[in-house]
């Protein structure tokens, strides 16, 4: 329960980091690739601010449903621990390839992968080939889960 209940704490950190630092970040790099293709300029920390908010929310009702089928709801759980760990992995990517500080690298090192080696501990079948599933099942849902968001909360500010 312990575990399942911290997977929002540990967004809202990470998802702190991102929302006081993504504005002057973008704005730095808004001629490079690849947000010189993007409309970053119409992003401003509140609508990042409403995005990050929706996704709690969304975070905090399956973890809700986990908790109340803690058996069925366990593929569910891995599945947002190995999203969340592959955002991390994002950030890190996108630390090397801008070379520096990235929006959300310090609580990816600091907090999401540890947080996320804590869950597949905790779970002791998850491993190999399994693991590796739901890693790539994770890094393909973060896109249309973070694209998403961001556009539900430009459209609602």
């Amino acid at each position: 329960m312990k575990l399942i209940w911290l997977f929002p704490v540990a967004f809202i950190v990470h998802d702190a980091e991102e929302t006081l630092t993504v504005k002057s970040f973008l704005n730095a790099h808004r001629h490079e690739p690849p947000f010189s293709s993007l409309p970053i300029s119409q992003m401003t920390k509140g609508t990042f601010g409403v995005s990050v908010l929706l996704i709690l929310l969304v975070i905090v009702g399956l973890c809700s449903y986990i908790t109340k089928n803690r058996h069925s709801g366990q593929p569910l759980f891995l599945l947002l621990a190995s999203t969340l760990f592959m955002n991390g992995v994002t950030h890190v990517l996108q630390a090397l390839y801008f070379r520096g500080y990235t929006p959300g690298v310090a609580t990816a090192v600091l907090i999401i992968f540890p947080y996320s080696i804590w869950v597949w501990r905790s779970m002791n079948k998850v491993h190999g080939v399994k693991l590796a599933k739901y890693l790539a099942a994770g890094m393909v849902l973060q896109i249309p889960l973070a694209v998403g968001a961001l556009i539900a909360g430009s459209l609602l500010l």
